[in-house]
């Protein structure tokens, strides 16, 4: 791929360090880029343009942070004048952090993504598809249990969300981790 962009922000914080915003406006002329044809075999999009606009704010308490962040992208392959697979226009994500104690700290992440345009090859000829937006929630929790010891624990969608990224290719249902960190 190259690229040839150009982007255009700002960063903004309240006296008190406790609320922080900023924006970006972006525009990008791609050569060569990545994507995948029919046989799910690797190709390059000879032209592609990618505009849009990033924002984020984030509030800090004493304990605990709330930020939220979203992106708007129109992205085109300009050799076709068509739609790019498998992109969204629209993603928002919400994060909240909290520190219960010096020990345990938790978080809750939620993710929506926007519809998306796919093309279903199980029929011939090939039909356009249009990939529903969804919004995944996952749990993050620690506890350090001593200075070297960290116990760590994570749910994955939460509620069990059913979607795709991909036509016909399921993606994770609702799954757990455990696992420790040992720092030497």
């Amino acid at each position: 791929e190259e690229n040839k962009g150009w982007e255009l922000g700002f960063e903004k914080k309240s006296p008190d360090n406790i609320l922080q915003f900023g924006a970006t406006y972006f525009s990008n002329d791609i050569d060569n880029l990545i994507g995948f044809d029919a046989m799910f075999r690797s190709i390059n999009i000879a032209k592609a343009t990618s505009k849009g606009v990033e924002a984020f704010a984030q509030i800090l308490f004493k304990k605990s942070s709330v930020r939220i962040d979203f992106t708007y992208t129109d992205i085109k392959d300009k050799t076709y004048q068509s739609k790019i697979l498998r992109r969204p226009k629209e993603k928002i994500s919400f994060k909240l952090d909290h520190q219960f104690s010096d020990a345990v700290k938790a978080n809750i992440l939620i993710r929506t993504i926007g519809d998306r345009f796919d093309t279903d090859f199980r029929p011939y000829p090939f039909e356009d598809v249009v990939l529903e937006g969804y919004t995944v929630v996952n749990l993050s929790a620690s506890y350090q249990v001593m200075q070297t010891v960290t116990l760590n624990g994570r749910i994955d969608n939460l509620f069990d969300e059913d979607y795709q990224d991909v036509l016909t290719y399921n993606t994770p249902n609702r799954s757990g981790y455990i696992g420790v960190k040992l720092s030497l």
